[in-house]
């Protein structure tokens, strides 16, 4: 009796640590898709930044012209900016004052600051009197957050209000449309994105900028960054597809059998790849020209050392610091969830779940549910990818199709070998 209660205690405690090391592994694996999501929303474009000569408005002006005439091939749409620091806004009706980052935006401001607005609405490009501020600027100058309208002096110059923004600088976003105004930052987006540096490169040498400049893939970060935050998903794929390549190599020596399990196999990986929707993107310019190029590789990895090199000398605004935190963030969740995974996979099939009852389902969804609910709470939004939502589910059912199928073909073995047994004893 004793034995048996100690049993039970360790079983509760193994089933406990079970659901407890999923709630924080579904967690962290939310919470690295919510930065990757973000940085994925914020930072779809390609940056350059200008070194020596910068670009006049004039010259972007006539390039945005040209798109929309139906000149421009690549559908780009192009932004530029300027920071300022530690400019003074002024408040006259009120006597006060700020000190704040300035940036000085052409075209989208979408696409040049990440923004996260509490109230009010985008300034559009050409609104030269409206301007967006941060929460913490609208209290020093306004003494509130609710500033809508509100005007405020630059340089003897009004602007009204139109949005306030949730942002860790002090900052004033304004648009500018001088033809004279020079730039050193632009923002390229492009419907191309699988080749968004080599047409940013084009344009580059198309309107003759300066040769002195960094270029940004912000397509091909948030890209790369997308794959990473998967490897949950992907390492819950990976021992269904080796239980199936296990199963396939076992029966090797029937024909038949290796048909119907290559079929199921294929028919798996298309599953798999919907549910986790796979999708494997290889830039062009990480595609050898020859297969006989063999430093091909090595040159690709001093380009790659010059590029970081070039990077870190390149003066970090608030784009750029968020984005090092939001993907070192993302990056940190995605390999810990990861981790946290192979350990529930040893977990389930080693010390408990070999005989799993119906029940852990509805466990495990509403553990899920919990965990999304509290993520949204948090202030934690993004969009749930299939592999998030459906995957473990996935994952267990498969698993049961195994053992289901596996015992059922021992239990048919087993009587076909009884039956040859007893016929053989009957023939004697």
């Amino acid at each position: 009796m004793f034995g048996f209660m100690k049993s039970k205690i360790m079983n509760t405690k193994i089933v406990v640590f079970f659901l407890l090391l999923f709630s924080l592994v579904f967690s962290l694996w939310g919470m690295s898709l919510f930065y990757e999501s973000y940085i994925r929303e914020h930072y779809a474009s390609v940056s350059i930044r200008l070194k020596s000569e910068p670009v006049t408005a004039g010259v972007l002006l006539k390039a945005n012209k040209n798109i929309r005439q139906g000149d421009d091939l690549s559908h780009r749409t192009i932004s530029a900016w300027n920071c300022l620091e530690n400019v003074k806004l002024e408040c006259e009706e009120l006597s006060s004052s700020a000190k704040v980052d300035l940036i000085e935006v052409l075209g989208d401001v979408t696409k040049v600051y990440p923004i996260e607005l509490l109230q009010g609405n985008v300034i559009s490009s050409g609104d030269t009197e409206g301007c967006l501020i941060d929460e913490a600027t609208a209290y020093e100058l306004f003494h509130t957050v609710n500033v809508l309208g509100n005007l405020l002096t630059y340089k003897d110059q009004r602007y009204s209000v139109r949005g306030v923004l949730k942002s860790s600088e002090m900052v004033m976003i304004t648009q500018a449309q001088e033809e004279d105004k020079t730039y050193t930052n632009l923002e390229l987006s492009f419907k191309n994105q699988e080749n968004a540096k080599q047409l940013a490169e084009e344009f580059i040498r198309q309107y003759g900028l300066a040769d002195g400049y960094s270029i940004i893939d912000g397509y091909l970060l948030s890209r790369g960054l997308s794959l990473i935050v998967r490897l949950p998903a992907w390492l819950l794929g990976f021992f269904l597809v080796y239980d199936l390549l296990s199963i396939l190599y076992k029966r090797k020596k029937y024909p038949f059998y290796v048909l119907v399990l290559v079929i199921i196999l294929i028919i798996f990986w298309q599953l798999l790849s919907r549910m986790m929707e796979f999708e494997l993107f290889i830039p062009e310019e990480l595609i050898p020209t020859r297969w006989s190029d063999f430093s091909f590789w090595s040159n690709k990895f001093i380009d790659l050392k010059n590029w970081l090199k070039d990077t870190s000398y390149i003066m970090p605004h608030y784009k750029d610091i968020m984005f090092k935190q939001y993907a070192g963030q993302s990056l940190f969740c995605a390999m810990v969830a990861t981790i946290g995974m192979a350990a529930l996979i040893i977990h389930e099939r080693i010390l408990y779940l070999g005989n799993r009852k119906a029940g852990s389902f509805v466990i495990i969804a509403l553990l899920e549910c919990i965990v999304i609910y509290l993520l949204f709470m948090t202030g934690r939004i993004f969009r749930l990818p299939r592999a998030y939502l459906g995957m473990p589910i996935f994952y267990m059912i498969v698993r049961d199709c195994y053992q289901w199928c596996r015992l059922k073909a021992q239990n048919l073995y087993v009587r076909v070998l009884n039956k040859g047994f007893i016929l053989h004893k009957l023939q004697q």
